[in-house]
């Protein structure tokens, strides 16, 4: 997959694929089943014209930009920018064009967003979910991209993805999180909720290491137990986290090899989640 960094204004020049692409549009915190879905209706028009496939995102989400002394950057991300990139090379993007979301970019009009962003990026259908909004505070939606594409382009709008009657969304699933409900966050994200970091060993406790998380914005799960794996350098090791105040502590000895280097930890299932909960009884305790 090839990675292509954009900042507004960018230099056309620098784009070296000027063949038409089809463009997955969206923010894809997750890459959960939701995006999923948009990412491969998007591959199959793409193989079906024999283009390439091209996802946008953003290298932060807006609130971040937008967070202030007064107003204090709230987000919790499901996955890092790295995570992200893997995740949607996983699921067939040939191209993905990260565009730094900055204060410039957010004032573009609707019609300077699609211009920019889309006519110049040659693209010959575009595809994004039902609640997607561009332009400056997010003021148009889908059906208005089609008013903007002025015919020169597909539109490809995908309908809600919903679980147990429960739309499938980045806020949905970062709850389930905060609640401890890792198997359901898992089976809403399709694939297995992950933090990367270092371990430290702390001196008089060599068998509780410390994880130091490499994003503080990611989203920590509730305290508890927890079954998951540490990969380090491709090489997994089955191990136990406890989460105790927005901190992890890895249960058990750890390959000395781990120590002060960067590690990623997955969350496999909760010890206190109950057999056959459902994501509408996990629900409840949210209202």
């Amino acid at each position: 997959m090839k990675i292509i960094d954009l900042k507004y204004p960018y230099n056309l020049k620098k784009l070296v694929d000027p063949h038409k692409i089809v463009l997955a549009l969206g923010f894809f915190d997750g890459v959960h089943l939701g995006h999923q879905k948009v990412i491969s209706e998007a591959k199959k028009i793409a193989l079906r014209k024999g283009l390439p496939l091209a996802v946008m995102t953003f290298d932060k989400h807006a609130s971040e930009v937008f967070s202030g002394p007064k107003a204090p950057f709230k987000i919790r991300y499901l996955c890092n920018l790295s995570q992200k990139e893997r995740l949607l090379e996983d699921i067939g993007a040939d191209i993905l064009y990260v565009v730094e979301f900055t204060m410039e970019f957010a004032s573009l009009s609707p019609y300077e967003f699609v211009e920019s962003f889309i006519i110049k990026l040659n693209s010959d259908t575009v595809v994004a979910g039902f609640d997607y909004t561009f332009g400056k505070y997010g003021i148009a939606n889908m059906k208005k991209m089609q008013v903007y594409s002025e015919g020169r382009f597909d539109v490809i709008m995908i309908p809600e993805e919903t679980y147990q009657g429960e739309k499938i969304g980045s806020t949905l699933i970062r709850q389930l999180i905060k609640l401890g409900e890792i198997n359901s966050a898992n089976e809403l994200l399709g694939h297995i909720y992950e933090i990367e970091g270092s371990i430290i060993v702390r001196k008089g406790k060599q068998s509780f290491d410390k994880f130091v998380q490499k994003n503080e914005f990611q989203v920590r799960p509730a305290d508890g137990i927890y079954d998951g794996e540490v990969e380090l350098s491709g090489e997994k090791f089955p191990v136990q986290i406890r989460m105790l105040n927005n901190n992890a502590e890895i249960i058990g000895k750890c390959n000395w090899l781990m120590t002060g280097r960067n590690v990623k930890i997955r969350f496999l299932n909760s010890k206190a989640t109950k057999k056959g909960a459902s994501v509408m009884n996990i629900l409840q305790r949210l209202n």
